[in-house]
């Protein structure tokens, strides 16, 4: 394993920095910057397993990657780039942060190694996906967050419901063939 970032973390840890910075010429670099430096990390990592930390009695991993993730991956890290292109003119940092977050969201999900992780990571896309929707500050947007968050609500108890179903039952939240 080389020593490599999670592109995951680069957009959170992105969005945790953007409301420091006054000068908006800076956070628009940062904007450019953090999808840009996510993606040379990408281009420096490897198929197999990166990031495991133990929790209880489980492994957690953060990075299990393969082709399909790397795939998942660039798509990703791509769009955010051209997103945040598009969204340069946007004053307001609440909306970068959020979806900046999202992002790493997005990429957790992907490299996610275990259930848990998994579970974690949509989690953190979920609630900043509703925060994005909010943010377009009308009656409209603020009526459909709060129908996409009562229907994630159902969602994400369900999926843990089956985390919690198949950890019991097997003893193991790696992911395996299901």
């Amino acid at each position: 394993m080389n020593n490599v970032i999670h592109p995951g973390f680069i957009f959170i840890l992105g969005a945790l920095a953007l409301p420091l910075f006054r000068r908006r010429e800076i956070k628009q670099a940062l904007q450019l910057f953090v999808p840009v430096f996510a993606f040379t990390q990408l281009l420096l990592m490897e198929e197999g397993t990166y990031w495991v930390y133990k929790f209880i009695s489980y492994d957690l991993i953060l990075g299990r990657v393969d082709k399909l993730s790397m795939c998942f991956a660039y798509v990703f890290v791509m769009i955010a780039f051209l997103g945040m292109i598009y969204a340069l003119h946007v004053k307001e940092d609440g909306q970068h942060v959020a979806t900046f977050l999202y992002v790493g969201g997005t990429l957790g999900v992907t490299f996610a190694g275990d259930l848990f992780t998994l579970f974690a990571f949509w989690e953190l896309m979920a609630i900043y996906s509703v925060f994005i929707i909010w943010y377009q500050k009308s009656q409209k947007a603020l009526n459909a967050g709060f129908r996409y968050l009562m229907v994630h609500l159902v969602g994400g108890g369900s999926l843990l419901a089956g985390i919690i179903m198949h950890a019991s039952q097997t003893g193991s939240i790696q992911f395996t063939t299901i």
